[in-house]
């Protein structure tokens, strides 16, 4: 893809200049060979300084099957915990869910119902009631319908078009820091900090940098995990654990 842009002025205020101003041009590139994907941006601004700036390069390999990323060149870090954000040059392997969207990576249960004719759906959370929709038929996920974190005593009352009136109960834990139980979420990267240096950035190369952490699912309501930042200036660690319970998250 790429993107320019120039503007020619007319008129303009006294103290302002007529005429064409810099063209900017943004090159923004990837190609896949045999699924290696090479990514690169590339930035043109006329009468700047440093005209030619690269952007993030990086060299990236997918494994679908296992929801796996493997990555080399211009890193953006996922973090955990305390740690920093910060732009890095390296190697990075870790977990990217996007990549099966078709299946749940959270704690769930039985979250949908099914809706044979046209339907008044009131639903309760904990007791309360929370949202009175009118829908058509179709396949329903309880995920749609808004409620609070921790473990939630959802039910549904469906009166249809002919006046039939059934209720479905659901109980599960619902916390985004939560994972299913028995999977995985982590990120090991080993580089060096990226730093701003003129047209095409520079990278700390005496500070070699370890970041990383692993997440898992301990149980359909506890999850933990710990984490490591380290450079030879400052190491961080950290351990966590998330519990969704009937009164909330902790």
């Amino acid at each position: 893809n790429l993107r320019g842009v120039t503007d020619y002025v007319e008129t303009a205020l006294p103290q302002e200049d007529t005429g064409r101003r810099p063209a900017r041009i943004e090159i923004d590139a990837a190609g896949n060979y045999h699924d290696w994907v090479l990514e690169s941006r590339l930035a043109f601004l006329e009468e700047s300084e440093h005209a030619w700036q690269r952007g993030e390069t990086r060299l990236v390999r997918d494994f679908p099957e296992r929801s796996t990323r493997l990555e080399a060149g211009d890193l953006s870090l996922p973090i955990a915990g305390f740690q920093n954000r910060r732009p890095m040059a390296g190697l990075s392997f870790g977990t990217q869910f996007d990549l099966q969207p078709d299946r749940a990576f959270q704690p769930a249960g039985t979250r949908e119902f099914v809706l044979d004719r046209p339907s008044v759906v009131d639903v309760y959370v904990n007791g309360q009631p929370t949202r009175n929709l009118r829908l058509l038929p179709g396949r329903y996920d309880v995920r749609d319908f808004r409620f609070g974190n921790g473990v939630n005593d959802v039910r549904i009352r469906i009166e249809d078009d002919l006046g039939r009136v059934g209720d479905l109960d659901f109980g599960f834990a619902f916390e985004p820091a939560l994972l299913a139980q028995g999977k995985h979420q982590f990120s090991y990267s080993l580089g060096f900090p990226s730093v701003a240096n003129g047209d095409l950035g520079g990278y700390e190369r005496e500070r070699t940098t370890l970041s990383g952490f692993h997440r898992y699912g301990l149980g359909p309501a506890l999850t933990v995990g710990a984490n490591l930042q380290a450079d030879v200036d400052q190491w961080l660690a950290g351990v966590e654990a998330t519990w969704a319970g009937t009164w909330g998250s902790v």
